[in-house]
């Protein structure tokens, strides 16, 4: 019936990977060409990489569980997630305010 494919796995997130990767280098490349009219794209290069982070993290974390001591990387990317998450919260608190006066 449904065997599992792990090369599915694989596939589903290196397709992830490529899609918010080309999202992010292109949000990145039209915010900088003119960064006084476009810095309101920043926090969704923030978010974006915060999710990239935290995927890359619970993969991590979830194929390394039995492993001894192998649990630390997959908890250091869902840490850097949670900080860029926290920076995606301030850069659109920034903006907002900017935005609003």
């Amino acid at each position: 019936m449904g065997r599992k494919n792990p090369h599915r796995k694989k596939m589903q997130l290196d397709l992830i990977h490529l899609v918010i990767c080309v999202i992010v280098v292109a949000l990145a490349f039209i915010a900088f060409l003119d960064i006084d009219q476009r810095y309101f794209l920043f926090p969704a290069v923030f978010f974006l990489t915060a999710v990239l982070n935290f995927v890359n993290g619970f993969v991590r974390f979830d194929r390394t569980r039995g492993e001894e001591g192998g649990v630390l990387p997959g908890m250091l990317l869902i840490g850097t997630g949670c900080l860029l998450l926290a920076l995606t919260i301030v850069s659109g608190y920034v903006t907002w305010r900017t935005l609003s006066l």
